[in-house]
């Protein structure tokens, strides 16, 4: 188990490489992507659909709306990522 709460709708986060930027804004495995440039994200597919998008309008980062765990409380927050590639 992953610890991520079972009503949060979004895709969880099974891996982080450690060289990326994600890693280095201190998104972790367990974390709960809810949105990306503040479209929902329902599903894992969601996120490739949506930094396809992003990729395909030039742009180099995206904002993700990221859930998770700190300790025993739930801790939401915005984080801009830069897009590898």
């Amino acid at each position: 188990s992953i610890g991520a709460d079972p009503q949060l709708r979004g895709a969880v986060i099974t891996a982080v490489d450690p060289a990326s930027d994600a890693a280095s804004k201190g998104l972790r495995r367990g974390d709960v992507v809810v949105s990306i440039n503040r479209t929902p994200v329902i599903a894992v597919a969601d996120i490739g659909r949506i930094v396809n998008q992003a990729k395909a309008a030039k742009r180099n980062s995206v904002l993700l709306y990221v859930s998770s765990r700190d300790g025993g409380r739930q801790v939401v927050r915005y984080v801009v990522v830069k897009l590898a590639g």
